[in-house]
């Protein structure tokens, strides 16, 4: 059966020396639902400008790498623009030396029209030049709905450089990505976005602020416009930090959740708490969020716990059940407590990592095992293992095996709606199964493919899911 709108045969367009096409850029415009933009070896240097290319309904078109270290795009400015784009899937490339956003996705400034359904896998990104007294990072999105970023590296970014930024943002995921040395922080979400996980992700040396849950950002780019909050509804789970200055800032965010990481040697607050955007007219104070199942060890330098700042709502959170450990001074692990209300938790108890910083599991005889409590999500740690009940602290599971419940290779699935989308629980056996996301009229929206274990798929309200 031919079904309107989906392509017969994809093609794939090859690009490089010798190739069909000498540029990226000149293989996108050609490329049609379903294709495959193939960039063969070599080191790229003119820039691609995309606008109004789209996929459709359950077929990207793939701009992707033969493989990701011998596909180079280097400089000069922003590598890579798309905008007022859907469906795309850019993946398996190495970027480096760009003076401006090396990845960049946006609306054009359409906010009745975002950009969708963006993946962006498999990406080195490095070594970023940077500009004088500007802002760039290495991957922005502005107006962008229902994105993916997985499994990318951030290293060595300029004064001024985020591994990822985003602004007005909405019903995403970043997964499994590694930060490192990006010199004013690993990731931010601000202007209005909402509905974000962040897991399993690893950030070292992020500067000022690894994870920034809102900011600052200027009335005419919020998305939605009437936006009350900087950030909401941005989940934070089972990721490791270790030396930012900061591993969390909650600016001007709400209803959001920082549960199950682990934050080693922040260097001034594990935790920020900050209005940044004031304007009591609009918006809501930074509050109603929760911080909770949290190993922070730190050194006896540490300004505070917590750094709250003016205009913020710090009663409104719920902090409990977190573990602090001064490594230099243990009997000193409860002092400098902000004000806020912690319940539950633990202090001057090691909890006895493997090698830290380098290994930050935990053994069955760790003090944060069976000390957390027990929340929907995140239901697996860093390593996919299940927490047991009560979980450990932290982003691994110290419990033994014989005490989680693990599938095996016993076939047992599940999806669950939530007000984000669907937790999808598969069997552990090795398999990767197909998945589809259809709209209520039965549009198929999109494909995709997920491991065993538990996923968290990012969907509408009018969106459901097939599990094949």
């Amino acid at each position: 059966m031919c079904v309107p709108g989906l392509p017969l045969i994809a093609t794939t367009l090859n690009v490089g020396a010798g190739k069909t096409y000498p540029t990226i850029q000149s293989a996108i415009i050609q490329a049609q639902p379903g294709d495959t933009v193939l960039i063969h070896p070599g080191t790229y240097t003119t820039s691609t400008y995309i606008v109004e290319k789209n996929g459709t309904f359950g077929v990207d078109i793939v701009i992707r790498g033969v493989s990701q270290t011998s596909v180079i795009i280097e400089g000069p400015s922003s590598s890579m623009q798309f905008v007022d784009c859907s469906h795309i899937t850019v993946e398996n490339l190495t970027m480096r030396g760009q003076k401006g956003n090396a990845l960049f996705f946006d609306d054009g400034g359409t906010i009745e029209t975002p950009s969708r359904y963006i993946t962006v896998r498999n990406i080195v990104f490095e070594d970023m030049e940077g500009a004088s007294n500007v802002n760039t990072n290495f991957l922005k999105m502005a107006g962008v709905d229902n994105f993916f970023i997985s499994r990318c590296t951030f290293s060595r970014g300029p004064v001024n450089s985020l591994g990822i930024d985003l602004v007005g943002c909405h019903d995403g995921y970043i997964y499994g990505c590694d930060l490192q040395g990006t010199i004013s922080g690993g990731i931010q979400a601000k202007g209005g976005s909402q509905f974000i996980d962040i897991y399993n992700n690893t950030f070292v040396d992020c500067g000022d602020r690894a994870i920034n849950i809102g900011g600052n950002t200027g009335l005419p780019f919020f998305r939605p416009a009437d936006a009350t909050f900087e950030a909401s509804n941005i989940n934070v789970y089972t990721n490791t930090f270790v030396g930012c200055r900061a591993a969390i800032a909650f600016a001007g965010a709400v209803n959001s959740e920082v549960i199950n990481n682990t934050i080693v040697d922040p260097s001034a607050w594990p935790f920020r708490i900050l209005q940044e955007s004031v304007d009591a007219s609009r918006f809501e104070p930074c509050g109603n969020n929760i911080i909770q199942n949290n190993i922070i060890v730190f050194r006896n330098t540490l300004n505070a716990h917590f750094n709250v700042g003016p205009n913020t709502a710090p009663e409104t959170f719920t902090v409990s059940h977190n573990l602090w450990y001064n490594s230099d001074v243990p009997s000193r692990s409860n002092e400098n407590i902000a004000p806020v209300n912690e319940t539950m938790s633990l202090y001057g108890e090691d909890p006895l990592f493997t090698a830290s910083p380098t290994d930050l599991t935990i053994s069955s005889i760790s003090p944060a095992v069976g000390k957390g409590l027990s929340t929907t999500l995140p239901s697996r740690d860093k390593r996919n293992k299940r927490y047991a009940s009560p979980p450990s602290i932290g982003a691994y599971e110290g419990a033994t095996t014989t005490s989680v419940f693990e599938n095996g290779t016993t076939e047992h699935r599940s999806i669950t709606r939530t007000t984000t989308g669907f937790i999808v629980r598969l069997p552990n056996d090795g398999q990767r199964r197909s998945c589809a996301l259809y709209d209520l009229r039965g549009r198929l929206l999109r494909r995709f493919e997920l491991d065993g274990g538990e996923h968290h798929v990012p969907a509408g309200l009018q969106e459901f899911l097939v599990v094949e």
